[in-house]
């Protein structure tokens, strides 16, 4: 008789698979197994612990398929929660090629919100603002249909609010040059400087000694504090302000983590939110850290010298 043995190589190699890969030769978890991932999955989006959270809904796509295994849309919502966790954790590349894998699967809100959010961040806004105008003509369905919905809308009007927001993927370099020359844009008839906020956003700013603080309005604060800019930590407290009519308002005060302007860099900087009506102003919490300060209305610069 005649005995046919596998190469001792091949036969290596396969132990070799199975002990760098263990989980290749388990091909679904238990239910069981599946509803303790489901259980760590809700706590580590309770926690915000994002990165967590992809670990687990990769594991949760890779092992629990039966779950979902020929329900299209079923697939489409696992796929739309890890693009929520990828962007939440700022792999925004990632979270945008798994939302278009969703979307190939089928048209679901929350992949299109996910997709928004991370054409935004990657300073794709006309194609973001696209995309969330056409998935605001959907009809919403589900309960997280119509949460996807609100949160397009909010994406929007970000958008159309902040036409020139600008993302990055790394935070600035602390720059020690002693003295710097910006260049100016002129807005109507101002001239107003970028700032970028905690190596993240860059939004336009006047210049206003008078302002004891850098303050930014309530709705664009609102919007630091949706997309991450500015998270709990950075509260500090309240402020009242008393508008033109005699009303009072109150506005939060807070901790900008850094302010570049040009390729100066300030860390802790002292910010306060503004009704709505007021402006983005760079006041003295910012100035007040340089030298001096000065415009230069012939080249159209503003100069900071550094201490």
């Amino acid at each position: 008789m005649n005995v046919h043995k596998a190469p001792f190589a091949y036969t290596l190699l396969i132990l070799i698979a199975c002990a760098l890969f263990p989980k290749v030769a388990t091909a679904q978890y238990a239910p069981p197994q599946c509803m303790g991932v489901q259980r760590q999955l809700t706590k580590a989006l309770e926690e915000r612990a994002f990165k967590k959270l992809v670990d687990l809904q990769r594991r949760y796509l890779t092992y629990c398929k039966e779950r979902w295994e020929g329900d299209d849309e079923a697939y489409a919502r696992e796929l739309g929660m890890l693009a929520f966790a990828l962007n939440n954790d700022s792999q925004h590349e990632e979270a945008l090629a798994v939302a278009n894998r969703c979307l190939e699967i089928a048209t679901d809100l929350s992949c299109l919100a996910q997709k928004v959010e991370a054409l935004t961040h990657l300073g794709r806004v006309s194609e973001a603002k696209s995309i969330a105008e056409r998935a605001l003509s959907l009809g919403a369905v589900t309960q997280e249909d119509a949460m996807a919905k609100e949160e397009l809308k909010q994406s929007l009007s970000m958008l159309t609010t902040l036409p020139d927001v600008h993302w990055v993927t790394k935070p600035p370099k602390q720059i020690t040059s002693s003295g710097a020359q910006v260049p100016l844009k002129k807005d109507g008839g101002a001239f107003v400087v970028p700032v970028q906020i905690n190596g993240a956003l860059t939004l336009d700013f006047t210049l206003d000694s008078g302002a004891a603080v850098v303050t930014v309005p309530s709705d664009v604060f609102s919007t630091l504090r949706r997309t991450g800019t500015i998270n709990d930590a950075d509260i500090t407290g309240e402020q009242t302000y008393v508008l033109a009519d005699g009303a009072k308002t109150k506005g939060i005060t807070f901790t900008i983590r850094s302010l570049r302007v040009g390729d100066k860099v300030v860390e802790n900087v002292r910010g306060s939110s503004v009704p709505v009506q007021g402006g983005l102003l760079l006041g003295q919490s910012f100035l007040e850290r340089f030298k001096s300060w000065s415009f230069d209305n012939t080249t159209h610069q503003l100069r900071l010298e550094s201490q």
